[in-house]
């Protein structure tokens, strides 16, 4: 993981495994690495926040992250085998005691989990990788509902201070935004090489 400043790059973190997922919270930066997630604090002193043996299930390919800011409640995707099987979401309190918050046997169309969102204190966006849809769950029961398809590989997904969702779509090179909850989603960029992902 390297910090990017002024144009200049340094390292923050190395020794890593495969780091894909970043997000902060408070003093903390959470950083998804393959079967755990770490934390650093502003020093990059690292922390193992999650190791593989306290998720649920052995964690196949742990993705993106996304953080309560009023919780501290961390979220993680597993990508599973990128083929179909395996993937899920996780939900790791502050305490590191790790629960489900999707997998297939919630969602049967989930495929290949990939973005996380939160949307609110109540319910998590998630994108699927392998069949273009994103998912609303709602954290209280698990409960969840399709809010959007088409949008190739999710990647990244993002909201901005308008209510705007923004999604990436990895394969496609292709941004699109959701303008309103409810509404299609709309092309708002093409001809990337990789869309991977994305914030504001």
């Amino acid at each position: 993981v390297v910090l990017v400043e002024n144009g200049k790059v340094t390292p923050f973190a190395t020794g890593l495994d495969d780091p894909k997922g970043v997000a902060t919270f408070q003093k903390w930066i959470y950083v998804a690495d393959k079967t755990r997630v770490y934390r650093f604090d502003e020093s990059g002193k690292r922390e193992l926040f999650a190791p593989e043996n306290v998720f649920p299930t052995d964690p196949l390919f742990l993705n993106d992250v996304a953080v309560d800011p009023e919780s501290g409640n961390v979220y993680v995707s597993d990508s599973g085998d990128k083929k179909g099987s395996g993937g899920a979401v996780y939900r790791i309190a502050p305490n590191g005691a790790v629960t489900v918050v999707a997998d297939t046997k919630t969602i049967p169309e989930l495929h290949t989990p990939n973005g996380v969102c939160l949307d609110g204190a109540s319910f998590l966006l998630v994108g699927d990788f392998g069949t273009g849809n994103l998912f609303r769950v709602k954290l209280s029961d698990r409960s969840f509902e399709k809010v959007a398809d088409g949008l190739g590989a999710v990647d990244g997904i993002a909201w901005d201070h308008f209510g705007r969702l923004f999604v990436s779509d990895w394969k496609g090179g292709k941004v699109h935004v959701i303008p309103r909850p409810g509404e299609k989603p709309v092309l708002f960029a093409e001809g990337l090489q990789r869309a991977a992902d994305l914030c504001y």
